[in-house]
């Protein structure tokens, strides 16, 4: 065999082995593809078992329903910050966290703004062509053309709910395992969360025309702010209605079929409002079993404030102790071309108030 004949032999023998080895590669990589959204959601903590089964469904999507909660979270810490309740159990432990004593309106809120987090951030995504199994408002696409008898049309991308507010009520209802009297109440909760995100939607439009003039105006629906949503809910929380759970003739007694007010049996709580079963606790005194912290340490108001961050509301009559610090912040902060801003630090002397 001539040089030449061996030196092709061996080249062919090489490019077989090549193409042998990238096969393999691309089999695993396929089968690792495969492998690991399957694996997303069993290890992710705190999720329910009903809860890892929408999460097998859409393993890609549970990052934006895990950005909901987080949202969720530091959004109800802000509304309640001045209350003896401030939202301290949610996504302590993990960031499906929605801990609050069951039955209480403290849960009802809960459950109500986890559940309009996860429409928003789902939502958001689905605007943003984020993910893959939705996009804007199809009912308005198409209708670019058809001015409004208000002279404005439809255009951008619309926000589409749809997609959003379906997984979040799968999702956020999968929590509670057993059909009991939680179970419809955390239900009822949820759906009113959802309902404002619905409410609030906002109409935004932009001008066309010579010189910044409003000739054409292009509008779409858009999400609102998520702190719109909250206050909203706060108002709910202020105005819930307590209920009772009943049974139908049907059931035999088994289970809970509906809510009804506990202060008229004939009537059914609005959808949109919030609901609870028990009175709240008063989370003055720490109980390690319910896992109140309480409000011992925590700051409160002498100057004469209306809200529950007065010192006498806040320490439950225990009376409060007050403190000289010394603190260090930023002050004269100046704008430097370009782009920086350089601040100076000040020594400032403040008082602070605490309860015992």
């Amino acid at each position: 065999m001539s040089n030449h004949t061996a030196l092709a032999t061996k080249r062919k023998i090489c490019q077989e082995k090549g193409l042998s080895l990238v096969l393999t590669i691309l089999r695993f990589v396929s089968s690792v593809a495969t492998l690991v959204p399957s694996l997303i959601c069993t290890r992710i903590p705190g999720l329910s078992n009903r809860q890892r089964n929408v999460c097998d469904e859409n393993p890609k999507v549970i990052y934006c329903i895990r950005e909901g909660y987080r949202m969720a979270a530091e959004e109800c810490r802000f509304q309640f910050r001045k209350s003896r309740w401030n939202c301290t159990l949610l996504g302590e432990t993990s960031d499906f966290d929605d801990k609050a004593i069951k039955g209480t309106r403290e849960m009802a809120y809960t459950q109500a703004i986890i559940s309009a987090g996860v429409v928003y951030t789902v939502t958001r995504a689905c605007s943003m062509g984020n993910l893959s199994e939705c996009n804007c408002d199809k009912k308005l696409t198409g209708m670019e053309k058809k001015k409004h008898y208000k002279g404005w049309t439809w255009g951008g991308c619309s926000v589409d709910l749809s997609f959003g507010l379906d997984l979040s009520s799968r999702f956020v209802n999968a929590r509670e395992e057993k059909h009991n009297a939680f179970w419809l109440m955390n239900r009822h909760n949820s759906r009113a969360g959802r309902q404002v995100v619905k409410q609030k939607l906002v109409k935004v439009c932009k001008c066309h025309g010579l010189s910044g003039s409003c000739v054409e105006q292009t509008c779409w629906m858009a999400l609102p702010s998520f702190r719109q949503v909250a206050e909203k809910l706060k108002e709910y929380y202020h105005n819930a209605l307590r209920v009772n759970a009943l049974t139908s003739a049907t059931s035999g007694g088994a289970k809970p079929e509906h809510l009804v007010l506990r202060s008229n049996y004939s009537k059914k709580p609005h959808m949109h409002s919030l609901v609870y079963l028990n009175d709240s606790k008063a989370f003055c005194n720490r109980d390690p079993k319910l896992r109140i912290p309480g409000t011992r340490d925590r700051i409160c108001n002498t100057t004469g404030s209306t809200e529950e961050d007065n010192c006498d509301d806040m320490c439950c009559g225990r009376g409060h102790d007050t403190h000289n610090l010394t603190e260090v912040v930023q002050c004269g902060c100046k704008f430097h071309w370009c782009c920086e801003v350089k601040c100076d630090e000040c020594v400032t002397n403040v008082i602070r108030h605490t309860c015992k």
